[in-house]
């Protein structure tokens, strides 16, 4: 499981800075603190789902808004 978790955040990060470095997202972004912050909500989300029922499609949307606002550079996509 650990594996991978940590297989996942790599990508993730990977998929960060590479946004970072062609300017798509913020130039200040922490990319390591942003990749342990999505790959919580991704497993979170996952987690809520099977245990209670919760719709992963509402913390999709909740996510989409957080990273137009705080992760995509100039502070949303069109």
């Amino acid at each position: 499981m650990q594996a991978h978790d940590r297989t996942l955040r790599d990508h993730v990060e990977a998929q960060l800075a590479a946004g970072v470095e062609s300017g798509e997202f913020r130039a200040d972004l922490d990319v390591e603190a942003s990749a342990d912050f999505l790959v919580t909500v991704f497993n979170g989300a996952q987690t809520r789902s099977v245990a209670v029922g919760r719709p992963v499609e509402e913390t999709r949307e909740t996510l989409r808004a957080h990273i137009d606002s705080m992760i995509v550079a100039d502070g949303g996509c069109e």
